[in-house]
């Protein structure tokens, strides 16, 4: 009888750990909602940004990584200085004002058709709307769930994530498909002909309006859920207008926001954590290389139209949504620290697969798998065998995913002091950004030189150079352990102890 109940206790914590958001504020689901269609957008214009600018606009493989590489600099500049903004300004003000900037400028860069409008007028303005939309999110998760909610709120955030990326894969290859490699869409009413990457732009900036809609319509200021309790807190005391205007309320959200970062960074905690995102770099560099480097390597090895927005935008995505909350759940007991180092691992291992030769899975193409891969990707003809090795890769590098990519998600936002949260994880991404100045540009020469859009190619040697600097993070956390744990014990967690609260469960 006493085991029955101990199996019982333990499957009502196994269905709580899954329903324990049911009582979180609307403002909590509104955010999913967002990151959904931010996350689609994002990835449908990441997709065909590398091949737009080469086909369309006419750049080079190097100078076209060199416009990537420069782009998601932008981004992770405006990241670090606008997590702080977020925290003065606020959680719905904030999203509100990505959503619209976002919006608006996804819509110049598909209209305009021009080397040097489209770039100045849409894509140098839009990276500063998505990186407003990267730490304020994330505080959010935050800001809206309970100590008891958070761990699982972390988790299901990540999961909406990838649900966006889900439908981006599926809905760019369907596009591509429909249009052709020549094809035009022409804006009913307008006459404008959009060619088929400008026509995805299009439809990013269309998922970019259903998600700042419900931020308007819904969405309440001052809402916040305590440590403890289930019911949010609503400050509604309204706030002492600025004296001056409009000049003197924007003097003071900066002298608030400088204000903000010059106190996080006298905080030691700040360095080891920073340190430990500098290490996980190699890692997650590759995440770059499947937007930048990934889309003209498929198209140039597979020809137009290869289903590489399925075999990797949306199997990878559709196994995180059904791994992170199973790892969540399962391994809430296991330190950060060897999560992190198994799954770094397997996603850096699992490069050296896309080293091997095109051919290498030929002997699975006469056998049954066939029929269920080729009805996946959507493929009438013949399959060429390199699919499989795209596929076991994506499967593999989605395990290893799972393992470690939630925890490092959680980590950033729960290491920050209580009112730093958009502030750390925008100085979160400080690593990326000096790596970013190296993927972008590595990408094009990469690209270049043993995959160029003519002549002999080597592309095996293009992922073996991404699959060593992937390998070389599980090395350093190993390596570099006493520096970035807070005790000799592998059993502790990664998060210093003066950067969260000290009862606070770091992992998920």
């Amino acid at each position: 009888m006493a085991q029955g109940t101990a199996t019982d206790a333990s499957d009502d914590g196994m269905i709580q750990k899954f329903t324990v958001l049911l009582s979180a504020p609307r403002e909590l689901w509104i955010v999913y909602f967002g990151k959904v269609m931010e996350t689609a957008a994002y990835a449908l214009f990441n997709a065909g940004l590398m091949l737009y600018l080469i086909n369309d606009l006419r750049f080079s493989d190097e100078g076209a990584g060199f416009f990537v590489g420069l782009w998601a600099v932008m981004i992770s500049f405006f990241t670090f200085l606008v997590g702080s903004l977020s925290d003065a300004i606020g959680i719905r003000k904030t999203l509100i004002f990505s959503f619209t900037l976002c919006a608006i400028t996804r819509v110049l860069t598909a209209v305009l058709g021009d080397p040097i409008l489209a770039p100045v007028l849409g894509l140098v303005p839009m990276s500063l709307g998505v990186a407003m939309t990267i730490p304020v999110m994330v505080a959010a998760a935050r800001r809206f769930t309970n100590k008891r909610q958070r761990s699982m709120g972390f988790a299901l955030l990540y999961v909406m994530m990838n649900v966006g990326f889900a439908i981006a894969g599926k809905l760019y290859d369907k596009v591509r498909n429909w249009m052709g490699e020549e094809g035009t869409f022409v804006i009913p009413g307008v006459g404008l002909e959009l060619s088929v990457y400008e026509t995805i732009f299009l439809i990013a900036a269309a998922f970019t309006v259903a998600g700042v809609a419900p931020c308007m319509l819904f969405m309440r200021e001052g809402v916040e859920m305590p440590e403890e309790g289930d019911e949010p807190i609503i400050d509604t005391s309204p706030k002492a207008p600025a004296e001056g205007g409009p000049i003197a309320q924007a003097g003071q959200i900066l002298k608030k926001t400088g204000t903000i970062l010059a106190d996080v960074f006298r905080e030691k905690a700040f360095y080891r954590f920073l340190l430990f995102l500098t290490i996980v770099v190699g890692v997650r560099m590759v995440f770059y290389h499947m937007h930048y480097t990934l889309p003209p390597w498929a198209d140039r090895e597979l020809g137009y139209g290869s289903r590489f927005g399925t075999a990797w935008g949306v199997l990878n995505p559709v196994m995180i949504i059904g791994l992170t909350p199973l790892v969540g759940a399962l391994f809430s007991r296991v330190s950060s620290y060897r999560m992190i180092i198994v799954g770094t691992s397997v996603c850096a291992l699992s490069c050296f697969l896309l080293v091997l030769p095109t051919d290498t899975f030929a002997f699975l193409v006469p056998t049954g798998i066939s029929g269920p891969v080729k009805w996946f990707l959507d493929i009438d003809g013949d399959l060429a065998p390199l699919y499989f090795t795209l596929l076991i890769f994506a499967a593999a590098f989605s395990v290893g995913e799972a393992l470690w990519s939630p925890r490092l998600y959680q980590y950033t936002a729960s290491v920050a002091p209580k009112g730093r949260e958009a502030t750390y994880m925008g100085l979160s991404l400080l690593p990326m950004f000096f790596a970013k100045f190296i993927v972008g540009p590595m990408s094009g020469l990469l690209l270049g030189r043993y995959c160029p859009a003519e002549g002999a190619r080597q592309s095996s040697n293009l992922w073996l150079v991404v699959a060593v600097m992937a390998v070389a993070s599980p090395i350093l956390i190993m390596a570099l352990r006493k520096f970035i744990a807070t005790d000799s014990d592998e059993e502790e967690d990664l998060a210093p102890a003066s950067g969260a609260d000290s009862d606070e469960e770091v992992t998920p």
